[in-house]
Parts: structure tokens; C-alpha cells; sequence
């Protein structure tokens, strides 16, 4: 009987250090569960303001797209009316009468036509050669 009460307190004690282990294990359990409902939270948290984030670039595209527009379309404007002015007769003759001038008084003319020089950098964007500027 003695052989029989030592194997059933080996095996109480058996029994005894797997219940430990089982309940070290699930407070680990439970710890590595509350990081991940904290990570979840986070990651949620996240994922909004990257939403909040694109919706905000999305504004912002939308509104340089509409800012480039209007600033094209202003460019065609005073390409058209600098050439409007550079077709007048009026012009013209002044910038005639500018050159001649120059030339009665010994100055060098430079030739240098800037409304032609604006209208043809305008025309093509603003990217003319700095030898046209």
C-alpha cells in the first residue's frame, strides 16, 4: 500500500506542476492577447489617419490640378494680349521710332525686341533659352 499512496503522490505531483505550467501558460496567453488588442487599436488608429491622409492629398491634388488650370489659362491670356500689342501698328511704329532714335544718337540698338522675347518665352511655357532673355 505504501508503493501504491507513494505513486498516487508522484502522480498528484505530476498533475500538481502541469496545472502550474498550464496556468503559466495561459497568463502569457492572456499578456500576449492584450499586446494584440493593444497592436489592433494601433494599427486601427493608423489605418484612419492614412485614410484621413489620402483623402486630404486627394483635396489637394484636386485643388493645384484646378490652380494649374487657371494659371495656364491666365497664361494664354497675356500671350494673346502680348501679341495683340505686338501686331498694333501704334507699337510698331514706336518701337520704330525707339530703334531709329537709338541709332541717330551713335547708341548701340541692342535689337533687342522684349515684347517678341516675352511672347515667344509665354509662348512655349517659359522655357525659351536664357539667350533669349
Amino acid at each position: 500500500m505504501s508503493e501504491a499512496r507513494s505513486s498516487q503522490q508522484e502522480l498528484i505531483g505530476q498533475l500538481d506542476r502541469a496545472l502550474t505550467a498550464l496556468e503559466a501558460g495561459e497568463r502569457e496567453l492572456d499578456e500576449a492577447l492584450g499586446a494584440l488588442k493593444v497592436a489592433t487599436v494601433e494599427l486601427q488608429a493608423m489605418t484612419q489617419r492614412q485614410h484621413a491622409l489620402e483623402e486630404s492629398l486627394a483635396r489637394a491634388k484636386a485643388v493645384a490640378a484646378t490652380a494649374q488650370e487657371q494659371l495656364f489659362a491666365e497664361r494664354a491670356w497675356v500671350v494673346e494680349q502680348l501679341a495683340l500689342i505686338e501686331a498694333s501698328q501704334s507699337w510698331r511704329l514706336g518701337h520704330w521710332l525707339v530703334r531709329s532714335l537709338r541709332r541717330f544718337a551713335l547708341r548701340d540698338d541692342g535689337s533687342t525686341d522684349a515684347l517678341s522675347v516675352v511672347v515667344r518665352q509665354l509662348g512655349d511655357g517659359g522655357r525659351g533659352s536664357p539667350a533669349d532673355r
